[in-house]
């Protein structure tokens, strides 16, 4: 059996050894080159889009994090302010904090 069902449509059908017809699964004999089943471009195109957008949070939460590593280096060096170091700090809660309300979200 196929075992995402938001990806299948139009899956080849074969008759049963009770007669019914039902979805090509494990084990089953098929013609050589014989189309199994089709995908919706349009589905794959949105999981492409959703995996994208989350690589994108990832890298911008991961960039936030070292940006504030390097401050509060450069704090502890006397090199950057506190308003400075809070600053970074605030943008580095507000990509954590934004990243798991999409989490959330998506559940």
């Amino acid at each position: 059996m196929f075992r995402s069902s938001r990806l299948r449509n139009n899956v080849r059908q074969v008759r049963g050894a009770d007669g019914r017809t039902r979805d090509v699964g494990t084990r089953d004999y098929v013609e050589q080159g014989l189309t199994l089943r089709n995908i919706r471009r349009e589905d794959l195109q949105n999981q492409m889009a959703q995996a994208q957008a989350q690589l994108d949070q990832l890298r911008a939460t991961h960039q936030s994090d070292q940006d504030f590593q390097r401050a509060k280096v450069l704090y502890s060096t006397q090199s950057l302010t506190k308003a400075r170091l809070r600053s970074v700090s605030g943008s580095l809660q507000c990509n954590t904090r934004c990243d798991g309300q999409r989490k959330g979200r998506a559940l």
